[in-house]
């Protein structure tokens, strides 16, 4: 299956999405993120494996990497 990049691009421009993002920032500046802070370890790597039972859909591919672009402009 191909994406499409242009109702990708189109959703990531949204008003909405884009003030839903800065939302969730808002709700983890100040005391951080506290399972975050809890199980990860500050200026550390960390790798993961996911093993499926059966054949799935991996979704939010796209807008996981614009977050994390996002993060990265923030620090």
């Amino acid at each position: 299956m191909k994406k499409n990049k242009s109702y990708m691009k189109e959703f990531l421009e949204n008003p909405f999405v884009l003030r839903l993002v800065e939302l969730a920032f808002e709700e983890d500046i100040g005391g951080g993120d506290h399972t975050s802070l809890l199980v990860l370890i500050k200026h550390r790597e960390s790798k993961s494996i996911i093993v499926a039972k059966e054949d799935g859909v991996l979704a939010g591919i796209d807008l996981a990497e614009f977050i994390f672009k996002k993060i990265e402009l923030l620090t």
